[in-house]
């Protein structure tokens, strides 16, 4: 038997049931088609006198109604350049683009879900105008792939004077745990042609959605600073906003005399903690009208570089040309913006030093009567040294769970209230790398018989179990028919000696004596496999509905969305 894995089903919302059984029962054709993503920046800002090029970049991506897919082939972004003779120079990479006449063509080849991007470098033309603007324009197209309609289709580039402040792209930090103190440099370049005038601002801010950042927060008081924003337009948002009297230059590069620092709380989720810099006088300060000044010491930025030689005025083609922006103002706010993307380190990933949490199934083996009622008591224990969370990080999805495969020839009568059958099993890609099949590097055979989702109602700490009980009838004579036990965990944080996450439940049913009335008959307690007996006694569930439902939900949802790719 060619060999499969086991499909996770953690992390999703109870919602995603009703989601998953439409999309059961829909046809196949209604499988929505790959896509093609094209984005750009809609404006970029090029200093006139400037002789330093500024990058931004295209972007080609495949994905399926905004879901990674299978990536799309021979994909080609043409680049109209046309609308940008003698406004700016442009630089395409030549590994990837060929340029005829004003038409250039950059050939990617295979693109998946992350993107390829072009580096698109630009400058002012020489001989240019400082309020000259030029549009480059974009077409993609490949091989099994449409283009999306909402793709970016122009970026206009326009010259100006004036001052650029620029800061690094965010970078990501990973593995991030609550506790941790994290660093933010805070840097700031002028790209730009003229100086700043009065200083500049900077806006720091966190928890840009409800969602996305909580418990991320930059600690001191700054005397500097203002805090409690309130803006022109809409409600106060998270952050402060900084004034600082020093002015850039161009050419030079200014940090904070020390990095921020990011205290992450105990409630803390992935998110970014993002800051922009603006000259004074700005949009930022023409949007946060109001806030509460801080008290303690002030910021203090520091030249990283040094000064740049002094120059005239004016320049070769400068003489005649007028400011394409406000005086003082920022001639391109799409570069102004950096941050810190923080992602937690997903439940159950071991601290350093630590084996993590390490989950082992716990089966049983039952004796009974045909048509007697019998009780099964199945789950997981933790042999780790760390906890295994019981909710994923949507906080309703299972992070860990039991998969119950009922032998053939045996009905369920009763089960615990936190599991829930479910008729659409999907035993492939579980995220450990465990697979199922009849080869010897498999920990189990395909399950074949009714299965059952049984979602853990708490944290399993190290030395712990959790277990669910069924009670059973056997329909006929059974010499050990035997199903799988399995804890599963939906994040992959259970990698070590996988064979332990799978057992049996084992059930040996005798013909009923002539004349017998039938009875009751308890389990004597132990496990398929190798595992230890338990001695575990029936655990009445306490309440686990909803964990069950989202796990059951996210199976559906999955299995209707393998079987449409799988007969589009």
């Amino acid at each position: 038997m060619r060999p499969t894995r086991f499909a996770a089903c953690a992390a999703a919302a109870v919602t995603t049931l009703a989601a998953g059984l439409a999309a059961a029962a829909g046809p196949a054709s209604a499988a929505p088609a790959r896509e093609l993503y094209l984005t750009a920046p809609v404006d970029v800002g090029v200093a006139a006198s400037g002789t330093a090029y500024k990058t931004f970049e295209v972007t080609a991506r495949a994905q399926r109604q905004g879901e990674a897919s299978e990536p799309a082939h021979e994909v080609v972004v043409t680049l109209d350049l046309a609308g940008l003779a003698g406004v700016v120079d442009v630089v395409l990479p030549a590994d990837l683009c060929a340029t005829s006449g004003t038409t250039a063509t950059c050939s990617l080849g295979e693109v998946d879900h992350i993107g390829t991007a072009i580096p698109v470098k630009v400058r002012a033309a020489s001989g240019s105008r400082a309020d000259g603007a030029g549009t480059l324009r974009y077409t993609v197209t490949a091989k099994d792939a449409a283009a999306h309609p909402d793709n970016t289709a122009a970026t206009r580039i326009t010259v100006g004077s004036g001052p650029d402040l620029t800061v690094p792209k965010r970078s990501t930090v990973s593995d991030v745990r609550p506790g941790d103190t994290l660093e933010l440099p805070v840097v700031i370049a002028n790209t730009g042609d003229r100086p700043t005038r009065g200083g500049v601002s900077v806006l720091v801010q966190t928890g840009l959605t409800e969602s996305s950042g909580r418990d991320l927060v930059v600690a001191g008081d700054f005397g500097n600073c203002r805090y409690d924003l309130e803006y022109t337009e809409g409600d106060p948002q998270s952050g402060f906003v900084c004034h600082f009297d020093t002015d850039i230059a161009p050419g030079e590069v200014w940090e904070l005399a020390r990095p921020l620092r990011i205290e992450v709380g105990p409630d803390a989720g992935d998110g970014t903690v993002g800051y922009q810099a603006d000259v004074i006088g700005g949009d930022l300060d023409e949007e946060a009208v109001r806030g509460t000044p801080g008290t303690g010491a002030p910021l203090t930025l520091v030249r990283t570089t040094p000064a740049p030689a002094a120059k005239a005025a004016g320049g070769p083609g400068t003489a005649a040309r007028t400011s394409a922006t406000p005086e003082g103002r920022d001639i391109d706010y799409g570069d102004n913006t950096g941050g810190l993307v923080v992602r937690l380190a997903a439940p159950g990933t071991p601290a350093p030093g630590h084996r993590g949490a390490d989950l082992v199934a716990i089966g049983d083996t039952v004796r009974t009567t045909v048509g007697d009622r019998a009780t099964a008591v199945v789950g997981l224990r933790n042999e780790g040294d760390e906890a295994a969370s019981a909710l994923g990080s949507s906080e309703t999805g299972p992070a860990t769970w039991v998969a119950v495969e009922i032998p053939d020839g045996v009905r369920v009568t009763a089960r615990d209230r936190a599991c829930r059958l479910t008729t659409s099993a999907d035993w492939d890609d579980y995220p450990g790398g465990v697979t199922f099949g009849d080869d010897p590097g498999d920990v189990a055979p395909v399950p074949t018989g009714t299965i059952y989702y049984c979602s853990t109602r708490h944290t399993i700490e190290p030395g712990t179990d959790q277990t669910f009980s069924f009670t059973i009838v056997a329909d006929r004579t059974l010499d050990e028919a035997t199903g799988l036990v399995f804890a599963a965990s939906g994040y992959g944080a259970d990698l070590k000696d996988q064979k332990n996450n799978a057992g049996t439940l084992s059930v040996t049913a005798a013909e009923a004596p002539s004349g017998s009335g039938g009875s009751t008959v308890v389990p004597a307690g132990g496990t398929g496999g190798s595992l230890a007996a338990t001695g575990t006694a029936p655990v009445r569930a306490l309440a686990a509905g909803s964990a069950a439902c989202a796990a059951l939900g996210v199976l559906l949802s999955a299995a209707a969305r393998r079987r449409a790719r799988t007969e589009a």
